[in-house]
């Protein structure tokens, strides 16, 4: 007989009394609140998230220094309640020295439970920041799970593990196994959302990797801007309605003679509700003007290569070009366009420290040219992506400025379930609901993004020299006057001979296109 589980599942149903429940509960959650605040050892309303909703409650004991701390995530069927009803479930551990805090999340339908569980994973606040993780605690150690024939076809058996909740029940826990399947099983009893990953359009995407601060770009780069000399490009999704907003993103890629050549930083987003197409084009063109408060006296307009918009917004595109001189073209209409390349800018070097974050070595595993190695290596490792927010955003976006909107769909964007073709085979797409953050900025990297400033002639030739004869490593050393000279000398014997190779090179191939 088939489960039914909208009526196993309806509590509500079951317990004629909840509304009497629910109220005793507020009274008392309220009750703790006001006695929390009053002896100072309650914070509320903590954002972690973009949304209203996306708020935790911490309730401290009378301990001070380094306290446990208890993340509460209340219930609800994912479809109600908040964290305001359940503030008094903190009472028990505070009691005993625990910290809790209770955490909010958006509700289903207006997100998938994938989405909530991304919100909870991804997020942090401050008092989060410091902290060792002591759970949570799986149900069985060392699980392995077998897919099995049987007469009603193929099911997953439990065939090794020892439990180590206390009362757990195999035969429960096979049950759950077999009405559930492996992904929802491995999430209720292992805490293990891997399988619920997979679904990720840009897996790789991690804020502790990928989201740096303006500050940690101003340490490593000197400016708290885009160089005027590095190139960007600019990606406009344009939507109309509450569903469908319009947004820009803006992508630069760092010089060749910056300290992180060829990376990719995401530094700008814009996004309107139901805007006309003037008030873009207007905000766009402010937006990159200069800067006093930040000491940029450059419009970032003439650093733009290549400016593109959805396929099929062409009269906006043509209000955009006609009225505003800003000449968007159509971006590549492929549903696809831009996914791979922009996970590849995601993918860490693990042979390299974290360029803005702390980073140490560990001896862990990696693949290099295709093979597992063992050794010493970094822990974050360097990507070629970096989403570059406000130092107060940083932790818990509010809005365009700390990228609220596209870090938060980057994570929520997910493959579309599809059934197989008649051939077969599975036609994959993202899913077209949160996506218009993610939009803009696949157009930008369909192209890969923005080409690297290619270095002057002089940076060219002191690249080639040899470390001992750069002006760096000249300035720096203790020569006396005749090494100085000797060092100018050789200097001058190297760029001759580079530019006698250059012109080499040159006749080589003008003499290869004549022959061809």
């Amino acid at each position: 007989m088939a489960v039914d589980y909208e009526v196993e599942y309806n509590n509500r149903a079951r317990v004629p009394e909840h509304a009497e429940i629910f109220a005793r509960w507020n009274r008392e959650a309220a009750a703790y609140r006001e006695h929390m605040k009053a002896e100072e050892n309650a914070e509320l309303g903590l954002a972690y998230g973009a949304s209203p909703r996306q708020t935790v409650d911490l309730f401290f004991p009378d301990a001070t220094g380094h306290t446990p701390l208890a993340l509460f995530i209340h219930g609800g069927y994912w479809r109600s309640l908040e964290p305001a009803s359940f503030s008094h479930m903190s009472a028990g551990l505070n009691a005993r020295g625990v910290a809790v805090a209770v955490a909010g999340y958006d509700l289903c339908p207006d997100v998938t439970i994938g989405q909530i569980i991304n919100q909870i994973r991804t997020r942090r606040v401050h008092v989060l920041a410091d902290r060792q993780e002591s759970g949570p605690y799986k149900a069985f150690d060392g699980l392995e799970m077998e897919l099995q024939q049987t007469d009603k076809g193929p099911k997953y058996f439990i065939t090794a593990g020892t439990p180590t909740w206390k009362g757990i029940d195999l035969t429960e826990c096979q049950q759950f196994l077999w009405d559930s399947g492996p992904e929802a099983f491995l999430a209720e009893y292992q805490h293990d959302f891997s399988a619920a990953e997979q679904g990720r359009v840009i897996k790789e995407y991690d804020e502790k990797l990928h989201v740096i601060r303006w500050s940690d770009f101003e340490r490593v780069f000197g400016v708290r801007y885009i160089p005027s000399h590095w190139n960007c490009e600019i990606g406009l999704d344009v939507g109309f309605s509450k569903t469908h907003l319009s947004v820009a993103t803006w992508v630069a890629t760092g010089a060749m003679n910056s300290k992180l050549p060829g990376a990719r930083f995401r530094y700008r987003g814009k996004s309107w509700v139901e805007p006309l197409v003037d008030e873009i084009a207007e905000d766009i063109i402010a937006v990159m003007l200069p800067d006093k408060a930040i000491g940029k006296k450059h419009n970032e307009r003439f650093q733009l290569r290549r400016w593109v918009m959805s396929a099929e917004a062409k009269s906006e595109r043509k209000t955009c070009q006609q009225k505003h001189q800003l000449p968007f073209l159509a971006c590549d209409d492929d549903k696809q366009a831009g996914i791979s390349q922009w996970r590849h800018y995601l993918r860490v070097d693990r042979t390299r420290p974290h360029p803005f974050h702390p980073d140490k070595q560990i001896e862990t595993e990696i693949t290099i040219d295709g093979k597992r190695v063992k050794g010493l290596y970094w822990e974050l490792g360097c990507p070629a992506w970096f989403d570059v927010v406000d130092d107060d955003q940083f932790v818990a976006p509010r809005d365009d400025r700390g990228l609220a909107l596209h870090r938060q769909e980057t994570l929520d964007w997910e493959w579309k379930p599809t059934p197989l073709t008649d051939t077969g085979m599975v036609n994959e797409a993202p899913v077209k609901a949160g996506d218009d953050s993610t939009d803009s900025t696949r157009m930008i990297t369909a192209g890969w993004g923005p080409v690297a400033s290619p270095l002057t002639d002089k940076e060219e030739i002191e690249e080639a020299m040899p470390d001992e004869l750069r002006l760096s490593t000249v300035a720096s050393a203790p020569l006396t006057e005749d090494e100085r000279v000797a060092v100018w000398l050789a200097r001058q014997e190297f760029i001759e001979d580079y530019h006698r190779d250059q012109d080499g090179d040159d006749e080589k191939e003008w003499e290869r296109i004549r022959n061809s």
